[in-house]
């Protein structure tokens, strides 16, 4: 082989090195990545260890797991709405089921109707 003594123009460059030298500066390049790499993989993983956020701030963390938890309750339980709930109430009741007796429900009716009696005789004016 040829011995050169610049390479495309550049000077300072070595080109009379061996191949166990380029090797061996290969093998040290190779450790010194290998040792960036392992100190990059441990700070993301403290990054991304939720103990640790936790442990700063405790508020922060509960407040964002009620957050989630009433997101996804809004995403799993169906709400059912006033009709479904008196009607449920009221087969539950005949059926010996949990709830509110039918007559709870009717007692609750007769004073609702009552309340809303008052209130309209107190808000239209005396003639």
């Amino acid at each position: 082989m040829v011995e050169r003594d610049y390479l495309s123009g550049q000077e300072g460059v070595e080109v009379g090195r061996s191949s166990a030298e380029i090797e061996r500066d290969i093998a040290t390049d190779l450790d010194k990545i290998s040792a960036k790499a392992g100190d990059i993989s441990e700070r993301i993983e403290e990054k991304l260890d939720w103990r640790e956020h936790v442990k700063e701030s405790p508020f922060w963390a509960l407040g964002a797991a009620a957050g989630l938890g009433f997101l996804a309750s809004g995403m799993v339980v169906r709400r059912t709405g006033p009709l479904e709930h008196i009607f449920e109430t009221a087969v539950g009741s005949l059926t010996g089921g949990g709830g509110r007796s039918l007559i709870q429900m009717a007692l609750l009716g007769i004073a609702t109707r009552a309340v809303v009696g008052l209130i309209k005789k107190a808000a239209l004016p005396v003639r």
